[in-house]
């Protein structure tokens, strides 16, 4: 599809209509990725996962597949939905090119928070110093709670 290419031939220089706002650009490689910023939710506040940098947000990243995580969750907590949309304009972005995905701390040691998928279904979010970032499917999730 040509309509993603870069004009090369114009160097550095804005190119009007190539790069639309709400765009989102495959790469060669295929599907779309989108950046997931991670926070620690402690019940009343919203911090960086990664916050000992010089650019806190940017180092508590990273990009998943957009099928798997592609929006924020539909937060049902009033608290931490305000929260985070007051986080949400001190973000570099304004939050614009990014999903917020607070986190708790679980009963086991492991940071859950949800987004939603593609088809709009929940999903859990955890994160493991061990195991790293992992993303699954939320009646999957709760069944699998359930069963430990």
């Amino acid at each position: 599809m040509r309509i993603n290419e870069l004009k090369l031939e114009q160097g550095y220089v804005a190119t009007p209509n190539q790069w639309l706002e709400d765009m989102r650009t495959p790469t060669r490689l295929g599907d779309t990725e989108t950046t997931v910023r991670l926070a620690r939710w402690d019940g009343r506040e919203l911090t960086p996962w990664y916050p000992h940098s010089d650019f806190p947000w940017d180092m508590s990243q990273v990009n998943l597949c957009s099928f798997f995580v592609h929006s924020e969750a539909n937060h049902t907590d009033s608290e931490l939905r305000a929260v985070v949309e007051k986080l949400k304009d001190m973000l570099p972005d304004k939050g614009k090119w990014s999903v917020l995905v607070p986190l708790s701390k679980g009963d086991d040691g492991v940071w859950h928070g949800e987004a939603q998928n593609k088809r709009g279904d929940t999903v859990i979010v955890t994160y493991c110093r061990t195991r790293g970032v992992t993303v699954t499917n939320k009646e999957a999730y709760e069944n699998e709670v359930q069963s430990d």
